[in-house]
């Protein structure tokens, strides 16, 4: 074969081989606008919004020029049908809609938030009525205003892929209640407990939130502890006395969102505050939140208490401010990571001292052992299948000020209560 030949051949290859996709990118060169390739152009601008946003706003600009390569119509439809899609998988993947609200607020903005329900909606409408389950459904009811997407302007189409870029990069999670179109036994619990009781919680708690001296918040947070355990042990001992239905203690699960930083430490608390009502707690720390396995009353109480000690912890921060050390260098993080730490060790032994104390009043100690140890082994076995490969690692202690501090705080609590608090309590 002559030189010229071979010369022509390569450049035949090499055209061929230049064809298919020029370097301008597909907004220069689409071969023939199909839905397909408007959901791979979508795709493609999902991906860089993370390597590249400025790229990635010119792309989603262009999607909706009237002289596009592929038309808006056909861009709209294709990105309605995707994040349709990917709320399909997330809900599957166990992500219930309180959840999802939680984290596209966190990694978007609240104003994504009635786009994402307006997807909620419609992936609910798919499926039969009965084979939703109440609690999924009283979660989307309970979150807000739903409110469809117009695609027809650019900024709402960014704003949609980012919300697609949010719902495609989730990780499963541990599935509490069951997504529509399954069967409707859930683990995830939906009580609201005794009225009565609650209120009287509420009241304690709030007070403890708003005071502004630490004796007094852990006295009321003491006495809303010795409140719930009361009520949770005389609930055990009927149900001990009564008969026994297939149900009866079977443990189910809810999540408690922790705002960050310091999600692990923060965690450590709500651990303490579910340990101390017979509860278990795992926390999932990338994501920023503890899910709470026992009794459904038990879970209510966890929540309300664990939420108070949260704030009340980061009262007592601010009170305290920046940290420095000799030098000058600022010691705020270990300070407050230890803080922290401390302040939920020592909480966790006085809401256990609190407790323990509940089950002597009873009277009835010795009838409580074998129901708190079967409703133990219920709520370990429960924990172990829904998290078959959980770890657990200790905290990190590097500021001793931090630890001291914390535990004073803690320590202020005033177990004995007076005719004040008895009557903040009726």
């Amino acid at each position: 074969m002559g030189v010229n030949n071979k010369q022509r051949r390569a450049a035949k290859k090499k055209k061929a081989r230049q064809g298919t996709r020029p370097t301008g990118g597909w907004d220069t060169f689409v071969p023939e606008p199909t839905a397909e390739l408007a959901r791979s152009c979508l795709l493609e601008v999902i991906a860089a919004l993370d390597a590249d946003p400025a790229r990635a706003a010119e792309l989603a600009g262009a999607l909706l020029q009237p002289h596009a390569p592929i038309p808006p119509e056909l861009t709209r439809q294709a990105l309605s049908a995707l994040l349709a899609e990917l709320t399909a998988v997330v809900v599957a993947h166990g992500w219930g809609p309180s959840d999802l609200v939680q984290i596209v607020t966190r990694q978007l903005s609240e104003a994504q938030v009635p786009t994402l329900l307006a997807l909620l909606a419609a992936e609910l409408e798919r499926h039969p009525h009965d084979r939703v389950a109440p609690a999924w459904r009283d979660e989307l009811a309970s979150a807000g205003l739903a409110v469809g997407v117009d695609l027809r302007a650019a900024a709402a189409v960014r704003a949609a892929l980012q919300l697609a870029t949010c719902l495609a990069t989730l990780p499963p999670i541990a599935v509490l209640i069951p997504p529509p179109g399954q069967a409707t036994d859930q683990l995830g619990g939906s009580a609201t407990g005794d009225p009565k009781l609650l209120s009287k919680v509420r009241a304690l708690l709030a007070k403890a939130e708003s005071t502004e001296f630490d004796e007094e918040a852990d006295a009321l947070s003491a006495k809303a502890q010795e409140l719930i355990s009361r009520h949770a042990l005389e609930r055990l001992l009927a149900e001990s006395d009564g008969p026994r239905t297939a149900d009866a203690g079977a443990p189910v699960a809810r999540r408690i969102w922790i705002n960050p930083p310091y999600v692990f430490a923060k965690a450590m608390l709500v651990g303490a505050v579910a340990d101390a009502n017979r509860c278990r707690s795992v926390v999932s720390e990338g994501l920023g939140f503890c899910t709470i396995l026992g009794e459904e009353e038990d879970l209510v109480a966890v929540d309300l208490l664990a939420t108070s000690l949260l704030v009340q912890a980061a009262t007592a921060l601010r009170r305290h401010g920046r940290q420095t050390d000799s030098r000058g260098v600022s010691r705020t993080k270990s300070f407050r990571q230890s803080f922290l730490v401390s302040y939920a060790a020592r909480i966790g032994e006085r809401l256990q001292d609190a407790t323990e104390e509940a089950v002597q009043d009873t009277g009835r100690s010795g009838d409580l052992v074998p129901v708190l140890h079967l409703r133990a082994e219920q709520i370990d076995a429960a924990t172990e299948a829904l998290f078959p490969h959980l770890i657990s690692r200790p905290a990190a202690i590097g500021n001793a000020r931090g630890w001291a501090a914390g535990r004073v705080a803690a320590d202020l609590a005033v177990l004995g209560m007076d005719d004040e608090l008895t009557e903040a309590a009726s």
